[in-house]
């Protein structure tokens, strides 16, 4: 199984893709996992924006998710929202991806994410560059929705947030993708209830 969260310049399909993180886990393997060790398994590529906007069909930058990036943290705008001389083409973060899920895969592999979003761009995004998806559409799974079921609504937030005994929120930094990623798995696995 796969943890996944990009960060966009948009909320549509279409979305210039700033970054992606992917970290693998095993349910029975990984219940006692940390977040620090989560984050040292993640692959986080950070992508090239003006690859991505050129041409007549290039991906959209939506101006109010550019100002919402001037009001995150350092941390975050550098991960994913400011230019690096290290950012990857479109195709190569695409290739990368792919390696990383291929050192795991078999064909029965899950995808998780919160909510449609990243999948929905993530496919679009590799479409844009000839490329097939990196998962088929019914690999995919809702953290959001597996947290509620499995919280019975109980110690969640209207953000879908589950309280994590014993874990130090402050180690998560929003919208680095890595650590969102992170920290969605350990509130999935930190519940213990069935469904």
């Amino acid at each position: 199984m796969y943890s996944v969260d990009i960060e966009t310049l948009g909320l549509e399909s279409n979305a210039v893709i700033l970054s992606a993180a992917i970290i693998h886990f095993d349910l029975e393997k990984d219940a006692f996992v940390t977040f620090e060790e989560l984050i040292q398994r993640s692959l986080t590529v950070k992508i090239s924006v003006m690859p991505q906007v050129a041409g007549p069909k290039g991906r959209q930058i939506d101006k109010s998710t550019v100002d919402w990036w001037g009001k995150q943290s350092p941390e975050a705008r550098k991960t994913s929202f400011e230019t690096s001389s290290t950012d990857l083409m479109p195709q190569d973060a695409i290739v990368l991806l792919r390696d990383y899920i291929e050192t795991y895969s078999n064909d029965e592999d899950i995808f998780w994410a919160r909510g449609g979003f990243d999948q929905m761009i993530l496919d679009s995004f590799c479409r844009s560059f000839k490329q097939l998806p990196l998962a088929k559409y019914w690999q995919w799974r809702d953290f959001r929705t597996a947290i509620d079921l499995l919280a019975g609504n109980k110690a969640i937030d209207k953000t879908a947030q589950a309280t994590i005994p014993g874990f130090d929120v402050s180690k998560v930094t929003k919208h680095v993708p890595s650590h969102d990623a992170a920290y969605d798995l350990l509130q999935l696995l930190s519940r213990k209830e069935p469904f």
